[in-house]
């Protein structure tokens, strides 16, 4: 039941987007809303969402997380966020747009030759064009974003150059998997549909971190599934924000009973061959929107204290931010998600990449010895990815980067 709460707030979202985007069409955009066919769609929009809301608390009532209902019923509900919030910021454009068309046609009264009469009929024109384009546009890029939350996984391969890489990690290969929140839009099918792909690669090891499942009655199953790709040194896992938001305790209970230990500000020496790998993950803030330099410091050092120095290190960090004090200490390579790149992305970086420097958003960063990937993630609570499509990364740890690989 624990699920009602994002019914409920999705439900007053609905409502609250909804009122707003009837508002700026009767306000800002009244030639349209004159319309019958406009006017009736600004009502049907929310209403469908409320629609979709009732199929997703139908099957939360019922307790029935595999239940079409519930899949239906949270697309729908999404999709009709994604529309009003695309025409929240579109609407009041047009409406500037109308308000200028309406202005020039007032100030046209005041010329009489032809050619200035031609020339301000052809600007309303255009500007009545635009005004109506630009929403049409916003809801497209809103479809076409929508559509792309649930394209194929990619796995990416990203070759790691280290100059000091002892020689028996040549090519060590790591699956990276991140922030697949299954249970909402993606469940256990399409899981081990992306690991039958899999089949037949060899990983000497995989990484989760974070975010795992919405649905802990799955997680189980999740793990041995993803165990059973055999990774040659097995797979391990670190928390993120979600698992604290479904239940911690449960979380822990969950991962002690699987075959991937869960590594909470602590970390493991894993022998490999003749050498070493130090393998750590950190705890998580939970909350959002605060400074959390301060708790990923204290996290990274907890999870590295103890950590041989002469051996390869390897921090799991559900959150990027922890990359800077993992770079101070020298950690080899930080594995991060959390971001979901802003899905919005373009040429394999987040479009919001140079607004926010500092949060290493999407994709491989370093500093000095150190590296970081931070994934844009398997999955997504919200089903919206322009330009940032899921991915689960595979690494491959190398001291000769070939040209083509440089």
């Amino acid at each position: 039941m624990s699920e009602l709460f994002p019914v409920l707030f999705s439900a007053v979202m609905i409502l609250i987007l909804g009122a707003i985007e009837i508002f700026l069409i009767w306000s800002l955009n009244h030639p349209w809303w004159k319309k019958k066919w406009i006017r009736n769609s600004s009502i049907y929009l929310p209403v469908s969402g409320l629609g979709g809301i009732i199929l997703w608390a139908l099957a939360v009532v019922a307790s029935s997380a595999d239940s079409p209902l519930r899949s239906i019923g949270v697309i729908i509900t999404s999709v009709v966020v994604v529309f009003e919030l695309a025409l929240m910021f579109s609407l009041p454009i047009s409406g500037i747009l109308h308000y200028i068309h309406f202005a020039q046609g007032w100030f046209s009264k005041k010329f009489r030759s032809a050619d200035q009469h031609e020339l301000n009929v052809n600007r309303r024109i255009f500007l009545k064009n635009a005004a109506a384009i630009v929403p049409v546009f916003t809801i497209l890029m809103s479809g076409t974003g929508v559509a792309s939350s649930f394209a194929a996984v990619r796995t990416p391969l990203i070759w790691l150059f280290y100059q000091n890489l002892p020689p028996a990690l040549e090519g060590f290969r790591i699956l990276h998997l991140t922030d697949m929140h299954l249970g909402y839009y993606v469940g256990l099918q399409e899981l081990e549909e992306f690991l039958l792909r899999l089949q037949g690669q060899k990983f000497d090891l995989i990484l989760l971190t974070g975010d795992i499942s919405d649905k802990y009655e799955i997680l189980p199953r999740t793990l041995k599934s993803i165990s059973e790709l055999k990774p040659a040194h097995g797979a391990f896992a670190s928390v993120g924000n979600h698992e604290y938001y479904r239940g911690i305790r449960e979380a822990r209970k969950i991962f002690e009973a699987s075959p991937i230990p869960l590594l909470l500000n602590q970390g493991v020496v894993l022998p490999i061959r003749e050498t070493s790998l130090y393998i750590a993950g950190t705890d998580d803030p939970v909350y959002l929107g605060r400074d959390i330099t301060t708790f990923m410091k204290n996290t990274v050092d907890k999870s590295l204290a103890g950590a041989p120095s002469d051996v390869f290190h390897l921090l799991m960090s559900h959150r990027p931010g922890g990359f800077n004090r993992a770079a101070e200490l020298g950690v080899h390579f930080t594995l991060s998600g959390h971001t979901h790149g802003g899905q919005i992305g373009f040429n394999g970086r987040s479009a919001f990449e140079s607004m926010m420097p500092q949060r290493y958003l999407w994709g491989h960063y370093q500093k000095e010895s150190s590296q970081l990937y931070t994934s844009a993630g398997f999955s997504h609570w919200f089903p919206f990815r322009l330009g940032c499509p899921p991915e689960a990364p595979i690494y491959v740890l190398t001291k000769n980067l070939s040209p083509s690989q440089s």
